[in-house]
């Protein structure tokens, strides 16, 4: 068991600046208790709610008092932890798994949200949607009925993309399209085509990535499959 926890009842390693000692507490429940403040007011208080988004405050990759790189560690151990404990309840959202599709049939996953290494430059880099395996004459589909607001080539890398507004101010967005068959301001229905799959921007063969946004476009990003049904035989 750690040192802080039983020789400082603080287990969340808090440090007192002040003395440069970490804070010693009377009681582990105090410490508890001081441990969720300091979650709560450093990141639940600004939106921060997942361990991707904790971790880019708490250990920022390239971070100048972190030369040897160790941070970009901090998210896959802890993530890993998670997993062995059987997961964790984040902030208590609700997430309707019913209301969303596949935006493309027979959906099988190449690379899931999360930290991976960079397919072109081999940096450990957050993927911040769900890459799906498909054909350039496969139709890549809106998950939920909405508006289009976005339909362009975009440079930052994700090529033709297409971003969809949808009721609860939830962005729905498909990269890499060979084709855009939608325009901005285009109504759309559940499971109406918006693209054909491609290769376009950074890519290195065709597939869809797919990405969901909070609040606002470009906003913040969820992993997908906390929105859409289960699925089997992917590749993890």
């Amino acid at each position: 068991m750690s040192n802080l926890v039983v020789n400082y009842n603080n287990p969340g390693g808090l440090y007192n600046s002040n003395t440069d000692d970490f804070f010693h507490y009377d009681s582990l429940e105090e410490g508890l208790d001081a441990m969720a403040s300091n979650l709560y007011d450093n990141y639940y208080a600004d939106g921060l709610f997942t361990i991707e988004e904790i971790g880019a405050k708490y250990a920022p990759i390239g971070a100048e008092n972190d030369p040897e790189n160790l941070n970009a560690h901090w998210v896959p151990t802890i993530t890993k932890f998670v997993n062995t404990l059987g997961g964790m309840i984040l902030h208590c959202e609700v997430i309707d798994n019913g209301s969303f599709a596949f935006p493309i049939d027979n959906p099988y996953i190449t690379s899931p949200y999360g930290y991976r290494e960079h397919p072109i430059d081999g940096v450990l880099k957050m993927h911040s949607g769900t890459d799906f395996d498909c054909d350039r004459t496969d139709a890549i589909k809106a998950a939920k009925s909405g508006e289009v607001v976005y339909s362009q080539f975009n440079n930052g890398g994700f090529g033709n993309l297409v971003i969809v507004q949808h009721a609860g101010n939830i962005f729905t967005a498909y990269a890499h399209l060979s084709e855009r068959t939608v325009n901005v301001g285009d109504k759309v229905q559940t499971s109406q085509q918006v693209g054909f799959c491609g290769t376009t921007g950074d890519s290195t063969g065709t597939h869809l990535h797919f990405e969901i946004h909070l609040n606002k476009m470009f906003g913040q990003k969820k992993d997908p499959m906390e929105y859409l049904p289960a699925i089997q035989g992917s590749e993890n």
